[in-house]
């Protein structure tokens, strides 16, 4: 669908904190693999009976997978019900600096930025964490046959943005996919 220069001026990006953690994805066909395998999982011990109490409110066709990054290069992405919990991590990933020109404030704002903020950190409080549905996580996966490098910004606990880099022979293009995360 092509959208008319009016419609396309009236789109803003959402509202959100400053990502805690910005990170270089592994290979989305990878990450497909893995959360499809997750979600099928937890869709079979659901609907064996065994739905715990944060699912009973979702409908019976979703699965929710939590994902977690830290500015340490570390990615994990798991479920957890109330007869499950399993989770894949990923270690040894890129993250990406910020650059200067593009953060309000240069040099100071990146210092004050809450990502810098977080490398400081380590254990748990060094991990930004969000849950999305199964569903939205799995579309957004499907680009990954278009192949590129995808940087994953973390809002903590409220949402997950995706910058998906497509190079073609003499330009690049970007993605920008949005995923809110839910509550607990």
């Amino acid at each position: 669908m092509v959208l008319a220069a009016a419609t396309v001026a009236s789109i803003h990006e959402p509202q959100c904190p400053q990502p805690n953690v910005h990170i270089m994805l592994p290979p989305l066909l990878q990450l497909k693999a893995i959360s499809e395998r997750f979600t099928k999982l937890a869709l079979s011990t659901s609907s064996s009976g065994t739905r715990d109490r944060r699912a009973a409110d979702a409908p019976p066709s979703s699965s929710r997978l939590i994902l977690s990054a830290n500015a340490h290069g570390v990615l994990r992405i798991g479920v957890e019900t109330s007869a499950l919990k399993i989770e894949s991590k990923w270690e040894g990933l890129t993250n990406p600096e910020l650059d200067p020109g593009q953060v309000e404030g240069g040099e100071e704002g990146v210092r004050g930025h809450a990502s810098t903020r977080m490398k400081e950190r380590e254990g748990e409080e060094a991990w930004s964490t969000v849950r999305v549905e199964g569903r939205d996580w799995g579309r957004v996966l499907g680009v990954g046959r278009l192949g590129g490098r995808v940087i994953a910004c973390f809002c903590h606990e409220h949402a997950l943005i995706l910058y998906v880099y497509l190079s073609n022979d003499d330009m690049e293009s970007v993605l920008t996919y949005y995923i809110a995360s839910y509550s607990v």
